[in-house]
């Protein structure tokens, strides 16, 4: 009896301990970085609590304007299940008759989302400058190729122009396709420059998980050595009879 309880033990730690392990590989954190790591990250992206944020995409600026790189953006995520936060961080000066625009695409999914709320900061303008940022939804649905049109569910829109926040809800959903749009325009006569800018998310706490695919193989394997030996001992306890 001694032994098999031994043996139990050692599967029952070696089936806790890959757990994590396993989990680990099937939800990488966010953190952060720039825009570029983020869409490096393609389709398997990140996870802040239960919530995936994957398949960023850069997205073609308006004609006439410059675009403004990635690889210049800081991403830095926050928050929980009930308000996965990402505050994006960069500097870009516009001039008189010259627009830097920044345009990209990603998806949320995972917890019931009810909510977003956008926020624009640490922008300087002069005259007739203005820095722009605009967030397009599509909840439960996704946008065609240009990232902004075309909408398969139900389209909104934020808008914040030179600071200040936005926000809309809407009946839950599991998954939203987000388009942002972030422009420092110097206009005619004047000058512009920025900034801060913040997407964050009401979503439902998270209830308990169901156990991750990776996870079943080792709660198996530990359960058949488990049996395996409790069988091994009963034989031996019949053999010494």
């Amino acid at each position: 009896m001694e032994k098999m309880t031994k043996y139990f033990a050692i599967a029952l730690a070696m089936t806790c301990s890959c757990a994590p392990i396993a989990s680990a590989a099937m939800a990488p954190a966010c953190v952060a970085g720039t825009l570029s790591d983020y869409i490096a990250l393609g389709s398997g992206g990140c996870y802040i609590g239960n919530d995936q944020l994957s398949s960023f995409q850069a997205l073609s600026v308006l004609a006439g304007s410059t675009a403004i790189a990635p690889v210049g953006v800081t991403v830095t995520p926050g928050g929980s299940d009930a308000n996965p936060t990402l505050l994006f961080n960069l500097t870009s000066a516009a001039q008189s008759n010259a627009v830097n625009d920044l345009r990209f695409t990603y998806q949320i999914g995972g917890n019931n989302i009810t909510g977003s709320m956008i926020t624009l900061a640490n922008t300087s303008v002069t005259a007739d400058g203005a820095v722009t940022y605009a967030q397009n939804l599509c909840e439960a649905g996704a946008f065609g190729s240009d990232g902004v049109s075309g909408c398969t569910g139900t389209a909104a829109q934020l808008v914040a122009l030179n600071s200040g926040s936005d926000a809309t809800t809407f009946p839950g959903v599991s998954f939203l396709h987000v388009s942002d749009d972030f422009t420092v325009d110097g206009g005619l006569s004047g000058s512009a420059s920025g900034g801060q800018f913040i997407d964050q998310f009401t979503a439902s706490a998270a209830g308990s998980k169901v156990p991750e695919p990776t996870m079943i193989p080792v709660l198996v394997v530990g359960m058949a050595l488990a049996f395996y030996w409790k069988r091994r001992s009963v034989a031996g306890v019949v053999n010494n009879l």
